[in-house]
């Protein structure tokens, strides 16, 4: 409320200028010259209690009662009550300086003054209280608005985290799983390898539980998250996975979502090294182009239909897309490409952004 009167101070110092130059301008031209001092006092005395005493009051009713479709019936009478109450103070303001502003007049009994202020002031003073309601009712409306919109948007915020924050749970249990059965596969073939694994999953999980509060996370901390599911990888296929990593060193820092690339390379994996009889190769590329961060991975994959949601994909595409979305809205894109050589491409291309860390 203090802030609305501070705002409309400054008019009324306008009104108050404007008023003693007219009242000069005007004297002067009818033939009755009046000083700038004495336009300044008629000035005061038609301005002044409006602006510092009345104005705060209004701006107090205003803002405590205002006008609804809901409270009609409560906020009217309250006004109208209100610009009586304002009218009366207005016009004993005037009465009691009434000798100060015109010294030279003939004394007039008190009451029959308040009662010839009161009317002479009346209609005047109903369109100023007002105008000062009607701002005062605009401004309420549009903070309570603002409020309003900022709440929702925390909102959907909130929303927006605990979605994300589902959609990591099921990916951290699903790639755990899939490991521990690879282990399991192998604890028959080869122990001391499948002991390895072990080992490696435990550097994981530690890696995992790190960044499990980040929803992004920079470009290397993903890389080397990679790196060490990788390395459990190819002591599964036993010579027959290899990863070919070419990222631009100038992305190393850049923002992505939290557990992105290891999804994409099981999908990889599993379309289709683990398909064939001979050695595959995957390879993650990681580049800026323009304002965008470019993210690819390339397997040698059988033909398959790996649209995200269609079922063949898994939970890792499908949960990727929807991170993507919840994160950068229309500003990504994730495209699947089949190559020749019956090899195939996935893409991902987001908004290049420093990690917080970086940016600060």
């Amino acid at each position: 409320m203090w802030t609305v009167f501070l705002l409309l101070l400054p008019a009324w110092i306008s009104l108050f200028t404007l008023g003693t130059w007219i009242s000069h301008k005007y004297g002067a031209i009818s033939g009755r010259p009046i000083p700038w001092s004495r336009a300044a006092t008629l000035n005061m005395v038609a301005y002044a209690d409006w602006a510092l005493v009345l104005t705060p009051i209004v701006l107090y009713v205003a803002w405590s009662f205002p006008v609804e479709l809901k409270t009609l019936y409560k906020a009217i009478p309250i006004h109208v009550v209100a610009i009586f109450c304002m009218v009366a103070i207005d016009s004993l303001i005037r009465t009691s300086i009434n000798g100060f502003a015109y010294p030279g007049n003939r004394p007039v009994p008190f009451g029959q003054l308040f009662e010839k202020m009161f009317l002479a002031n009346a209609e005047s003073d109903v369109w100023m209280y007002w105008v000062i309601a009607v701002t005062a009712f605009v401004i309420s409306y549009y903070l309570r608005f603002r409020e309003k919109e900022m709440k929702t948007l925390q909102l959907e915020t909130q929303l927006a985290r605990s979605q994300l924050s589902i959609l990591k749970m099921q990916l951290q249990p699903h790639f755990l799983f899939n490991t521990l059965h690879s282990i399991s596969a192998l604890m028959h073939q080869d122990v001391k390898a499948a002991d390895k694994m072990i080992s490696c999953l435990g550097d994981l999980l530690r890696m995992s539980i790190a960044g499990i509060d980040s929803h992004e996370v920079a470009v290397k901390q993903e890389l080397d998250f990679l790196e060490k599911y990788l390395e459990i990888q190819q002591i599964r296929f036993q010579g027959r996975l290899s990863v070919a990593l070419r990222i631009a060193p100038n992305v190393l820092v850049a923002a992505v979502p939290y557990l992105l690339l290891q999804p994409l390379v099981e999908n990889a994996i599993k379309h289709g090294i683990s398909k064939r009889t001979q050695a595959g190769n995957i390879a993650v590329e990681i580049h800026r182009v323009l304002d965008k961060l470019h993210i690819l991975v390339t397997n040698d994959s059988p033909s398959v239909n790996m649209t995200p949601g269609n079922g063949s994909s898994g939970i890792g595409l499908s949960n990727t897309q929807v991170r993507l979305q919840t994160l950068y809205g229309t500003a990504q894109r994730l495209d699947i490409r089949h190559l020749p050589g019956n090899r195939t491409e996935v893409e991902i291309a987001i908004p290049f952004r420093l990690t917080q860390e970086q940016s600060e």
